[in-house]
């Protein structure tokens, strides 16, 4: 039987496990130091001395909750990646919509970023509006490569090599 794995899907893969692996890492201590050693008021104490919490309360009156539902996303990207590997349908489908979350929120940190660097911009001026340049870009970059990911995992050849997977898997004796 030959093999008609795509090498695009392998170092994907691959790489969506590393990065998924230290990203579960990372969140996984955020959770432990949010949820266990910082207590919630103080971290409200801090938030009030360096912003005002009325334009930003929701956000940071739920840090527990928005730190555990990004761990549940890593959680699903990190399992996925695996059985992407494995050439899993589901794990095809799971990342095109992780990737799709992936767009709304690099698109809600970049207002998200302005509402916050605008307040400051009389105090940084041209060294403001650089940063914002770069992030922009950044932005739109990052975004154009989850959309480039999202429409490479639908496209035809990938989707076929992912039902001869299925259908030849379906038959092999185990």
């Amino acid at each position: 039987m030959e093999d008609n794995r795509s090498t695009f899907i392998s170092v994907l893969s691959w790489i969506l496990i590393l990065l998924s692996g230290f990203a579960l890492f990372m969140i996984s201590i955020q959770n432990i130091l949010i949820n266990t050693i910082f207590p919630k008021s103080e971290i409200e104490k801090v938030l009030k001395e360096v912003t005002s919490l009325e334009n930003y309360g929701f956000l940071f009156s739920n840090l527990e909750i928005i730190f555990i539902v990004l761990e549940i996303f890593v959680v699903i990207a990190f399992i996925s990646s695996f059985a992407l590997l494995k050439r899993k349908n589901w794990a095809r489908l799971a990342l095109s919509v992780i990737f799709g979350f992936g767009i709304v929120y690099v698109l809600g940190a970049m207002v998200l970023e302005w509402s916050f660097m605008f307040r400051s911009a009389t105090e940084y001026g041209t060294l403001l509006i650089l940063i914002e340049v770069l992030n922009f870009v950044f932005f739109i970059s990052f975004s154009a490569l989850l959309v480039w990911l999202i429409k490479k995992l639908n496209s035809p050849e990938i989707i076929e090599e992912f039902n001869e997977t299925h259908t030849s898997n379906m038959y092999e004796l185990k």
